[in-house]
């Protein structure tokens, strides 16, 4: 996978949720039931919530959370 942002930590930001949302695909698909998909105007509202996220920097407070998270473990 591969994400780009304005920044590591957005970019990290984009990478976690990308991941999350490909882990979430792959269990739904694992049942065998047939997917529903979301009508459109459901995926632009939760995408203009994504932007928004991105516009309020709140990438930052989830890299710093893993920092903290990284430095606990390792020290």
């Amino acid at each position: 996978m591969l994400t780009s942002g304005g920044s590591i930590e957005e970019a990290f930001y984009n990478l976690y949720y990308l991941e999350r949302a490909c882990q979430a695909q792959l269990a739904a698909q694992s049942g065998g039931a047939a997917l529903i998909v979301l009508p459109e105007a459901v995926a632009e509202k939760a995408a203009q919530a994504f932007d928004n996220s991105i516009r309020n920097k709140k990438y930052q407070l989830h890299w710093d959370a893993y920092i903290r998270q990284l430095s606990r473990n390792v020290l």
